[in-house]
């Protein structure tokens, strides 16, 4: 299963307009520009620095930022921490993390990556909340194998097939039926799934039988299998064939010597 990766963009001239005062103890909506050049450093594979808009609130009279899009006050980019948050969940500790992105040439320590991590997790069970239901009518499910300190984890992930987005990604004990079941079961629940859709692994179909979905495969990993079944067909038969030419020939051999 690919999955598909989108980062944060930094759009040096692009600003959203402040619809409400920042301070919480304001509620202002009317403001006024206080400075339009405010040359701020940053930290980006493409930006060193970017411009940043002042304004001030006629209500409390207190000033404050708006940053470009992909830009917060943090010093790096919402980009590059979506980097250093990406090869996290790719498997890399917050040290590797940190190391790999030194090695581009790109700062981010040990315990930023710990905190663009942690903030990230929160954002998400925050966006969680506020979602309306959602209907998956077609649910794609695959699990792929990471080594993390010397062991295999496998890493179980759902998505809506007809959408393409990611709906969910969780550790498993295993890809065997009683693994994914419980897991499987929740997402059906939830999402009111009426298909499941997954590779030729029989440990799915026992789900799908047992959660009374219709099932079906998924024809790329149908066309890899059927690849690879042609491939060992055609290699046992060369290997044959070339055993069956020199034992036809070995008797023509020892006749001339």
């Amino acid at each position: 299963m690919r999955l598909q990766i989108r980062l944060p963009a930094v759009k040096p001239d692009e600003y959203v307009a402040p619809q409400v005062c920042p301070y919480a103890d304001c509620g202002g909506r009317y403001f006024a520009v206080h400075q339009q050049h405010c040359a701020k450093a940053l930290s980006d594979q493409t930006y060193t620095e970017v411009n940043v808009k002042r304004y001030r609130c006629l209500t409390c009279q207190r000033r404050f930022r708006v940053y470009p899009t992909g830009v917060s006050a943090q010093q790096r980019s919402q980009r590059l921490q979506g980097i250093g948050i990406m090869l996290y969940v790719l498997g890399l500790s917050y040290g590797g993390v940190a190391d790999a992105l030194a090695a581009l040439g790109l700062s981010g320590s040990k315990s930023s990556i710990y905190r663009d991590v942690q903030a990230a997790g929160a954002w998400v069970r925050q966006l969680r909340r506020q979602q309306p239901k959602r209907r998956v009518q077609v649910l794609s499910a695959d699990a792929t194998y990471v080594r993390c300190r010397r062991q295999v984890v496998t890493v179980a992930v759902a998505l809506d097939a007809l959408a393409g987005d990611v709906i969910e990604v969780e550790l498993l004990e295993s890809e065997s039926a009683e693994a994914l079941q419980p897991w499987l079961s929740e997402l059906c629940q939830r999402f009111e799934v009426a298909v499941l859709l997954s590779d030729d692994q029989d440990s799915y179909k026992s789900v799908a039988e047992a959660l009374a979905l219709q099932h079906g495969i998924c024809r790329r990993h149908v066309n890899q299998n059927v690849a690879k079944l042609a491939e060992q067909v055609l290699r046992q038969a060369c290997r044959r064939g070339s055993r069956a030419t020199r034992s036809s020939c070995w008797p023509t051999w020892r006749r001339r010597n």
